[in-house]
């Protein structure tokens, strides 16, 4: 799907209000708008309208077709958006103890009496209701695969959790991660009062997105825990 933000702004003399539609382009799973980079072949792509200006559909179809050939590709939501995959340059990748504060590190934790192989698995399984689609997610064999196995669930209402909230659910878990693994406390307080950043350019409300915009909530979540430990 095209995703348009829409800004209107104050009305003019006329008094019509002028009208800017900005192209974002959405992640295809996950649904989070996607800012591309700087000298991305798609970075400051608008198209404007104003009261004046009737509608080309011609450039709407366009747009659509844009739409259709970036989701064809895609690579960015596993590598980023700078990923390219016909470069010859070296690919460069950094494991530190930091990665103890990912949802995705080798940390089993226990909630509720069920244990978890990761937090990034209990997250997508605590979402849905006990039954075979929970267990689904469980029994993945790593992070990512229990991330691609709850996107097949997400958006199904009948399966979710009435009223969940997924920051409580997240905020749940990364205690119990805090509480049982010790080596997860000590990377914490050695970040000192230092500012904790989830970089993951495409999650604009877990991380803090492609250009910095990003709410960074599971960093800020961190910084909450940590300043508990105090």
């Amino acid at each position: 799907f095209l995703f348009f933000k829409l800004e209107r702004g104050d009305k003019n003399k006329s008094g019509l209000r002028p009208l800017l539609f900005c192209l974002r382009l959405c992640e295809p799973q996950r649904g989070n708008p996607v800012v591309p980079s700087e000298g991305d072949r798609f970075a400051n792509l608008q198209i404007i309208f104003t009261p004046d200006t009737p509608i080309d559909w011609s450039i709407v179809c366009f747009v659509f077709m844009l739409r259709l050939f970036y989701m064809a590709n895609t690579d960015h939501l596993f590598f980023g958006l700078d990923f390219d995959s016909d470069s010859a340059e070296p690919i460069n990748f950094v494991e530190t103890r930091f990665m103890d504060l990912s949802a995705f590190s080798a940390h089993e934790v226990s909630v509720g009496g069920i244990v978890f192989k990761t937090v990034e698995h209990g997250y997508h399984a605590l979402r849905i209701k006990p039954g075979p689609e929970r267990d689904s997610i469980m029994i993945q064999s790593s992070p990512m695969n229990a991330w691609r196995e709850g996107q097949k669930y997400k958006n199904n209402p009948e399966l979710l959790v009435e009223d969940y909230d997924k920051y409580s659910i997240m905020e749940r878990l990364c205690r119990a991660k805090l509480d049982q693994h010790n080596d997860v406390k000590e990377v914490l307080l050695a970040t000192g009062d230092r500012e904790l950043l989830k970089v993951y350019d495409s999650d604009y409300w877990w991380g803090t997105g492609a250009d910095g915009s990003g709410e960074n909530k599971m960093g800020k979540l961190w910084v909450k825990l940590r300043d508990e430990l105090k």
